[in-house]
């Protein structure tokens, strides 16, 4: 038996609940701001910094942000097949299916392996919905 914190709510640890939702607590008020002042000194030039914005974003339910997050890591290194895939994700999360294939396309080019089971997955999604 696993005595971590669930990922997701953190509503419990082991057989132990809570009864609140401390993840969502711990990422908006200790995680986010540690990182976003680690993150103040890099350059906005950096895929990286972006990268882990987004990331973030997604986590949050915030995907028309991470959207314009992942777009600027394309952007900075249009060779990274990791920030055309998390791209491709938020676009879906967003509502754009479109926009997504195009980015997985992007991404399953640059790294077929690994895109490729992205695509997979959000065909998959897509039929789902």
């Amino acid at each position: 038996r696993s005595t971590r914190l669930t990922r997701g709510t953190g509503a419990s640890l082991g057989n132990l609940n809570f009864g609140v939702r401390t993840y969502e607590y711990f990422r908006e008020n200790i995680q986010f701001p540690f990182f976003m002042q680690y993150l103040k000194d890099k350059p906005a030039s950096m895929p990286e910094v972006w990268l882990f914005l987004g990331r973030y974003e997604v986590g949050a339910g915030r995907c028309p942000e991470a959207v314009q997050s992942f777009r600027k890591a394309a952007a900075l290194d249009r060779d990274n097949a990791a920030a055309h895939a998390s791209l491709g994700l938020a676009q879906l999360c967003a509502g754009d299916p479109a926009g997504a294939t195009t980015s997985l396309q992007r991404s399953l080019a640059l790294e077929s392996k690994r895109a490729s089971c992205m695509l997979a997955s959000w065909r998959r999604l897509s039929r789902a919905a």
